[in-house]
């Protein structure tokens, strides 16, 4: 094969096509297996910081609304109470006048004053178990006595301050409140809990494996 003239009459050099233009397949499967570990690897730590940002809002939430009730007692005058329930299976927290007998929160009540429904995936068990331990007034407000109102709908009389109506009675002064909250993800379970110290402080509580903190 004689090699082409060009008008110098000069030999052109021959230029074959790339044989392998583009990726191989083995170069695709090389480059897809490495993006396949990478998301084997970083997938659990996304997951496990979406949770803990889940958990962290909702309890900011939470918190907030317990402060709206006592807003809203001293505002009304008024005892408020802060309900706790579970409505077709879905923790809900709601704002009402103590006064009021309502399960769950009903559009168009004119007590209820605040709502908010907790994710799905928060669920109220009762006292903790299977790892964390119970929080007491000495861890969160450097107390010494017994923490009687736990897991109780929590009360605010019209001078803000928290208390429990004693079944029915008049709100009398309290030791304060706590509330737990577990977190289901996937089956990995992370507890957290709501404070309401004897002066109306209210406060987020989150279980890290070894004990209670802020």
């Amino acid at each position: 094969m004689q090699p082409e003239i060009d008008s110098l009459n000069r030999p052109r050099r021959c230029v074959r096509p790339a044989a392998d233009a583009g990726f191989s397949l083995v170069e695709i499967l090389v480059v897809l297996g490495i993006i396949l570990i990478i998301a084997a690897v970083v997938t659990p730590y996304m997951t496990k910081t979406l949770d803990t940002y889940r958990v962290r809002d909702t309890m900011t939430n939470v918190a907030s609304i317990a402060q709206r009730s006592r807003t809203v007692a001293l505002k009304q005058n008024t005892t408020q109470r802060l309900h706790v329930t579970k409505v077709n299976g879905q923790v809900v927290l709601f704002v009402t006048d103590s006064t009021d007998a309502a399960v769950q929160p009903i559009p168009g009540d004119p007590q209820l004053y605040a709502q908010y429904w907790l994710p799905t995936q928060f669920d109220t068990p009762g006292l903790p178990a299977g790892g964390p331990t119970n929080l007491t007034a000495n861890t969160m407000w450097g107390s010494n006595f017994v923490l009687n109102n736990v897991n109780i709908d929590p009360y605010f009389n019209s001078r803000g301050m928290p208390c429990t109506t004693n079944g029915g009675g008049p709100c009398a002064p309290t030791n304060g409140f706590v509330f737990y909250f577990r977190y289901n993800a996937g089956g990995s379970f992370r507890w957290t809990a709501l404070s309401i110290s004897p002066a109306a402080r209210v406060q987020s509580w989150f279980w890290n494996g070894t004990g209670w903190g802020n």
